[in-house]
């Protein structure tokens, strides 16, 4: 029972992490008070959907349990937070990644501490230290991902296709993942080094792409503003010389007056 406690404990962490890195880049659309009793909701469909049946019948049922809980993730976020629908799918598809990566991390060095693989066994040392391990790295890069977003915050985030582009990268990396933990956490292995390198590198390059698309959009703001002190200075352009033709033809009006003038006083 001590076992599945702490996994129940710790899957309630992972839920409010969520929350604490969407409650950042995110408004809420309802109150605190409100966020929290659905993430509790959240918790409890996991509890009865995917923990119990983990420890009943083992992990080849959670492979299939984790679209249901990613298709509960989404509801959970579109249904709190409000943005364009490409930002939160980023986001989203983000904190998955960054959570799958880094329980990844964390269950590798819990098997090099322990020394086996005995993921989600009942009384297992190694799950109890695998879950701390992963609470501590899961929250590390959370809230890495949460600063780093917060510096790409002014990304101009429009349904275009190229925007787009942000969002299919990650969501292939998600695939690889899900391999992964078909072929080593279903099978009691422990990852590889080469593989487990392969998901960090493959978070860096993810992060590294959002950091390019920040540049990109502020090089194409740059230009719009660009475009646009050129169209006010042609326009300044144009003004200066209807004013200069309109001096112009006061001077000349003016000049065509005195003669006018002249000729009247001669005429006397």
């Amino acid at each position: 029972m001590l076992t599945v406690f702490i996994v129940a404990i710790s899957y309630l962490w992972n839920d409010f992490l969520y929350v604490y890195f969407y409650k950042r880049i995110f408004e809420e659309k309802y109150s605190s008070a409100v966020t929290f009793r659905i993430t509790f909701l959240l918790w409890m469909i996991q509890f009865f959907t995917k923990i119990v049946p983990s420890f009943v019948l083992g992990l080849e049922m959670t492979v299939f349990l984790s679209l249901l809980m990613m298709i509960l993730h989404m509801v959970h976020l579109f249904v709190l937070f409000e943005g364009t629908v490409l930002k939160r799918t980023v986001a989203l598809v983000m904190a998955i990644i960054v959570q799958a990566s880094m329980d990844f991390l964390g269950l590798n060095l819990t098997s090099k501490i322990v020394g086996n693989y005995e993921l989600l066994q009942v009384g297992s040392e190694f799950t109890i230290v695998a879950l701390f391990a992963s609470c501590t790295t899961i929250t590390i890069g959370m809230v890495l991902l949460t600063k780093i977003w917060k510096l790409i915050e002014n990304i101009d985030w429009k349904m275009t296709k190229k925007e787009w582009f942000c969002v299919l990268l990650p969501i292939s990396q998600i695939f690889f993942l899900w391999h992964m933990i078909v072929r080593y956490s279903v099978n009691y292995k422990v990852i590889p080094v080469m593989t487990m390198n392969g998901c960090i590198l493959g978070l860096i390059a993810d992060v590294y792409m959002l950091l390019l698309f920040v540049r990109l959009s502020k090089k194409n703001e740059t230009k719009k503003q660009l475009e646009g002190l050129k169209h006010q200075q042609e326009l300044e352009q144009m003004r200066y010389e209807q004013l200069k033709k309109s001096q112009e033809e006061t001077a000349k009006i003016r000049h065509d007056f005195q003669n006018y003038i002249l000729t009247l006083k001669r005429m006397e």
